[in-house]
């Protein structure tokens, strides 16, 4: 038997969610995608990982997902096209039948617009957007590893995300508060937005903290029995 699952995030409180699950190791990105790429290679070599997956906060560019959904991809675009493990997605689906599935896109930068959103979804017919997932998935393929996104939606596709959250992680995937607040405070139009999109996410990352209820100590991992 393989030992663990690898959860791989953007912030600390996703990796923390991730985490709960007996079997599953969490790492934090913190937006820095060559520290995030590094970390990922060297806990590849010095742990047996049963599979990867890109997990926590997604935005949305299907008008029909919500705040709080869940969604797992089917593949992923972006900078890397990969196809998302199929017996761990249909695992997952089994476990729990309101999965949303889809594309998924990720190349790295946050989608923050709707312009944006509406101008990804109609390129590649994705139904949400990460920053994370094209990492994992590169570093899945060069180990051979099974790979699946499992996310929860923090902004609609009709949202966007006001500029302070461009600012707001620091490396170690902990909040940059005086970059957040210094932000607020040279741009306080967008307060409003801010607080709106804040309690949005403050939704979606508790429901996050329900993964390991919904889908046990290994994510649905179909080998782990």
């Amino acid at each position: 038997m393989l030992n663990h699952i690898l959860a791989v995030t953007g912030i600390d409180r996703e990796a923390r969610a991730a985490a709960q699950c007996e079997k599953v190791l969490s790492l934090a990105g913190g937006g820095d995608s060559i520290r995030l790429e590094e970390s990922l290679r060297r806990i590849m070599q010095e742990n047996t990982i049963a599979g990867l997956v890109s997990f926590g906060l997604a935005g949305a560019l299907d008008s029909d997902l919500k705040v709080g959904d869940w969604v797992v991809g089917s593949h992923l675009t972006g900078n890397v096209d990969a196809d998302c493990d199929e017996a761990w997605q249909g695992s997952l689906e089994k476990i729990f039948p309101k999965l949303k599935k889809g594309i998924i896109y990720s190349d790295g930068t946050l989608v923050s617009d709707i312009a944006q959103k509406q101008d990804i979804q109609k390129k590649q017919k994705a139904i949400a957007v990460d920053m994370e997932s094209h990492i994992v998935a590169r570093i899945a393929q060069e180990y051979n590893c099974p790979f699946i996104i499992l996310r929860v939606i923090s902004d609609q596709a009709d949202h966007a995300l006001p500029p302070a959250f461009s600012v707001a992680m620091q490396p170690d995937g902990s909040v940059a508060i005086p970059a957040l607040l210094k932000s607020l405070l040279l741009k306080p139009s967008q307060i409003p937005a801010f607080v709106t999109t804040a309690k949005a996410a403050t939704k979606a990352l508790k429901e996050l903290g329900r993964v390991g209820f919904l889908f046990g100590s290994s994510l649905g991992f179909p080998d782990f029995g």
